[in-house]
């Protein structure tokens, strides 16, 4: 753990726990690990913490086999690989392929779980990463759209040559899972922290809310908005994670499933936070594609959640419910 300006940051994380002037009344348990191909950290107070946040780490790790697109034994890669065919998947396999389907829908299709013809294409973060050109991504383009993707009583089938990558939703998943488990066990403080997903259960064990902040995207060692937060789930997606420049100019992990192309709403990172882990994770992919604007005018319509976007020019706006909640950066 690094500690810098006061600020707990958690390893390899979006968004950041901030501990600063919080008096704990307890120990926690820490379990740090590696899945879903990322850092990610648990951190549990009160009886039985150590054995629920190692029930909570087989539960991601057993997950992460479940969904990894690029483990033969997966469900994913062999639904990716079954050419059209309907085949057997687990249930929850068949869940967050249903709710992938179904926040695609309600985004109009800005969040999409078969955009993973177009990111194979640009291979962001390998040694093959590079703009594809304009008629491979073409052709890509036609293999993208949920609509082909077919579930039926415990199968699924993906039609017209799509394929599916659920990055951008596991994590979400695993934590709102790894959450379940912790309230078996009868844990009422802890954080989940999956590479940029945050789940805070209850309040701070002296009882105030947690405080979180959100990073700045020109700085990893800083944060520009601070939320407090108590049982819910903050996830953030921004231009900043992941990406590679050619000829001047930055291209970055989250693609336009219309385009193609990196998106260029005019926000640099979109933080989405609601008692849905899941949500959470799609949402936020899909109002950083939509931009403030339309985000926000997603969010008077959809409801169920807030919403804190960091635009280009530095500013940090919110929705209405959450704006009592937010300290910005001086």
């Amino acid at each position: 753990m690094k500690k810098t300006r006061r600020y707990l940051f958690l390893t390899a994380c979006i968004i950041l726990l901030l501990i600063s002037g919080c008096q704990l009344s307890s120990v926690p348990y820490q379990k740090d690990f590696f899945a879903m191909d990322t850092y990610m950290s648990v951190l549990v107070y009160g009886n039985n913490a150590e054995q629920a946040a190692d029930a909570c780490v087989t539960e991601i790790q057993r997950l992460d086999t479940l969904l990894d697109k690029n483990d033969p034994k997966s469900d994913i890669f062999r639904l990716n690989h079954a050419q059209g065919a309907m085949i057997p998947i687990e249930p929850e396999t068949e869940d967050l392929l249903s709710l992938a389907r179904t926040y695609a829908k309600q985004t109009s299709g800005k969040f999409d779980p078969t955009i993973n013809a177009v990111s194979e294409l640009w291979a962001i973060g390998s040694e093959r990463e590079r703009v594809p050109p304009g008629a491979e991504l073409s052709q890509a383009l036609r293999k993208v759209g949920y609509e082909n993707l077919v579930l039926s009583r415990g199968q699924a089938q993906l039609k017209d040559g799509a394929t599916v990558d659920l990055g951008g939703i596991a994590k979400g998943y695993a934590a709102d899972r790894a959450v379940q488990i912790l309230r078996e066990y009868g844990i009422e403080h802890a954080v989940l922290s999956l590479g940029g997903n945050v789940y805070v259960l209850g309040s701070a064990p002296n009882g105030q809310p947690w405080n979180i902040g959100i990073q700045d995207p020109d700085d990893k060692q800083d944060i520009i908005a601070t939320l407090s937060l108590s049982n819910c789930s903050a996830v953030t997606s921004g231009d900043y994670e992941r990406y590679f420049e050619q000829d001047g100019i930055r291209y970055h992990h989250i693609f336009d499933p219309k385009t193609g192309y990196p998106g260029n709403s005019g926000v640099r990172s979109v933080t989405i936070i609601c008692e849905s882990s899941t949500q959470a994770d799609a949402y936020s992919t899909a109002l950083f594609l939509m931009g403030m604007e339309q985000g926000i005018e997603f969010y008077h319509q959809q409801g169920g959640f807030e919403a804190v976007f960091v635009l280009e020019d530095g500013s940090v706006q919110c929705t209405d419910g959450i704006s009592d909640s937010i300290m910005h950066r001086e």
